[in-house]
């Protein structure tokens, strides 16, 4: 058997096979979207939030439930009248497969229909090498549909969250031309694709964070939010409307290029603007020990040296901290959000001290008529990318983008 697409199985769900039109696909993927941010409604209650009639509601849960990605959770018992029948997502609907290709590590993950965590796998590198990528990623989806839970037609595809411009940046982190060179040559997408045999979606690893915190995390509560990643580099998403927006190259938030004025602390160059990556990032977090301590620190020994140097852990905190709160503002004045979400690589209690700082900064620096969002903590950390790569298969089949499913309808 082939393997399924969420569309197919919408298709399959839906009766009669002759009114299979976008508006339809549109309503029945409302109505998982529904139940995905609620975590349970009846159809009286998803008639009511989506604004669709009894009937329709009545046709698609029934059809969704025949389908497997619906199942019945059994009766609500109220005050009055009728006990309801409540609706969830099958956490054993579909499964995808998600892979974060890291500067410093590949990160693998096998994903529900409920954007959970089943199985995962991690492994550090100094830089990655497309063909050692390809064969970690395929044996690790070749250890995932051995698996009893996961047929083959349940795997909705592979999501590979990644730098777009992996190879760049080479002279900050130390890599060789030829080595960063290897990516442009790689074909890296055909030959992932030709050997896992899964539709692959590819985007920005900030983008995914983004996606991630927007399905599981903060999202369950918000619909419009700016969200920044602070990683080796510093990334994030822009989500408006329930959506992760990113642009006509999918480098809408491209944070790390973002210029940003001289540090205050002296521990950056005083006399001009520089980026973002400069000021934000673990990079500049690094290049901080190593001017000060002589040494050059591993990435993977990070959270060892913020233990042992706190002092110098609060001065990068200072100064990533006026770099954010200086985009925040910039970013807000064009998005004009409320909330803005922060999650790192990092400890908890850095973050927690990131955002404080970030908030005092912001309070000083802003206009009459700036407005200053409120300002919340990422809830992944730093499995925000590879959970968010988990979820591309899954948003790609299922989320409710009109436009899209209009397409081939109107052409």
């Amino acid at each position: 058997m082939g393997i399924l697409s969420g569309d197919d199985k919408l298709d399959k769900a839906s009766q009669p096979a002759s009114d299979n039109t976008g508006v339809r696909r549109y309503n029945e993927r409302l109505v998982l979207q529904a139940l995905r941010k609620a975590r349970g409604l009846s159809k009286a209650e998803l008639s009511r939030v989506l604004g669709l009639s009894s009937q329709a509601i009545l046709r698609i849960v029934d059809d969704l439930e025949k389908s497997g990605l619906v199942i019945n959770k059994g009766r609500r018992f109220g005050s009055r009248g009728q006990p309801s029948i409540i609706y969830d997502l099958n956490p054993m609907g579909s499964f995808s497969i998600g892979a974060h290709i890291g500067r410093r590590s590949l990160e693998l993950v096998l994903t529900n229909f409920l954007g959970e965590t089943i199985k995962s796998s991690s492994t550090n590198h100094d830089f990655p090498e497309p063909d050692k990528m390809i064969r970690k990623i395929s044996a690790f989806v070749d250890r995932q549909r051995a698996l009893p839970m996961v047929r083959r037609s349940d795997l909705l595809g592979l999501g590979v969250a990644m730098p777009w411009f992996i190879s760049g940046w080479h002279d900050k982190l130390a890599v060789k031309k030829p080595q960063a060179a290897v990516w442009k040559a790689s074909n890296f997408d055909r030959r992932l694709s030709e050997i896992t045999k899964l539709p692959i979606i590819f985007e920005n690893d900030g983008n995914a964070a983004a996606l991630a915190e927007l399905f599981v995390g903060q999202g369950q509560k918000l619909n419009d939010f700016i969200y920044i990643y602070i990683g080796t580099f510093v990334g994030g998403g822009i989500v408006l409307d329930n959506a992760v927006r990113s642009g006509m190259n999918g480098n809408a938030a491209s944070f790390a290029s973002m210029m940003v004025p001289p540090s205050p602390t002296g521990s950056g160059n005083e006399k001009q603007f520089s980026s973002l990556f400069e000021r934000s990032s673990i990079y500049a977090l690094e290049k901080l020990y190593l001017k000060s301590l002589g040494k050059k620190v591993s990435y993977h020994a990070t959270p060892q040296m913020i233990s042992e140097h706190p002092d110098l852990a609060e001065q990068w905190i200072e100064d990533c901290s006026h770099a954010l709160a200086f985009a925040i503002l910039n970013i807000n004045s064009v998005i004009d959000v409320k909330t803005v979400v922060i999650d790192a690589s990092l400890p908890d209690s850095m973050i927690a001290d990131i955002i404080h700082a970030t908030i005092t900064h912001i309070r000083v620096m802003r206009s009459i008529e700036a407005f200053a969002p409120e300002i919340l903590k990422g809830s992944l950390g730093r499995k925000a990318r590879v959970i968010g790569s988990g979820l591309l298969p899954l948003h790609s089949s299922f989320d409710p983008n009109f436009g899209a499913l209009l397409k081939n309808v109107l052409i």
